[in-house]
């Protein structure tokens, strides 16, 4: 199983794996798995997701899309979730970070703002999602270590989800870094990350989805021990 979910990590940062995903999303609407607005809407967060990284590029050298497509990619052709506001969270959850703020502004006097455009983009997704994005987003005056409990202290399960996500592919590609740094950062995902894992257990989310992250942690789990050594 990790095979295969690391091969399909992978393809999904070839050219045209956007396309290849968004061919999986129409599978899934033709057989009931998302309605049509859904894959409209996901269609669009892929748009924004290419537009907010343009020109960015993560340390291995590959795009930066390369990151939350890959996660997309793990969570549908890999995982099978199709959670409308996990695929929208997972494309645009590095985006307040980045080139977000700009598009849409997150701050809580530009709120009604940000929620009017992201409703009109985004429909009945756009008021959890704004909610989502700003819990995940990782404040200049705080801690990685803060940062990470108060994601799962105050994430709903999707964003516990998808943080779990995001942790694992950036174990996938840690071997970039110097070792000290790969040593740093599996020591503070086992230190952590068991707090989100236990946030999203003992959340309302789907048993399905729970059983999913729960195997996703085993995998971070490994990877760090492969780190730790």
């Amino acid at each position: 199983m990790v095979t295969t979910q690391v091969v399909r990590t992978d393809a999904a940062t070839r050219t045209g794996a956007d396309d290849e995903l968004f061919v999986a999303l129409r599978m899934a609407e033709s057989l009931g798995a998302l309605p049509p607005r859904a894959v409209r809407c996901i269609h669009r967060a892929l748009i924004q997701a290419f537009s907010i990284h343009r020109g960015q590029h993560r340390m291995s050298g590959e795009p930066y899309i390369s990151h939350p497509l890959a996660m997309v990619y793990m969570l549908v052709l890999g995982l099978g979730i199709y959670d409308v506001g996990v695929l929208l969270l997972a494309l645009l959850h590095d985006g307040p970070e980045d080139q977000l703020l700009r598009i849409m502004p997150m701050y809580d006097q530009d709120r009604d703002l940000a929620v009017k455009r992201l409703e009109r983009r985004y429909g009945c997704y756009g008021p959890e999602l704004i909610t989502d994005l700003r819990i995940l987003t990782h404040a200049s005056y705080q801690s990685k270590s803060c940062y990470l409990r108060d994601v799962a202290k105050r994430g709903s399960w999707r964003a516990l989800l998808v943080k779990l996500l995001d942790r694992y592919h950036n174990l996938l590609t840690l071997g970039f870094r110097e070792p000290d740094d790969q040593r740093c950062e599996a020591l503070m995902t086992l230190e952590i990350f068991p707090e989100i894992l236990r946030a999203m257990l003992a959340s309302d989310a789907p048993d399905a989805y729970k059983g999913e992250a729960l195997w996703v942690w085993f995998e971070i789990h490994k990877l760090c021990q492969l780190y730790c050594k």
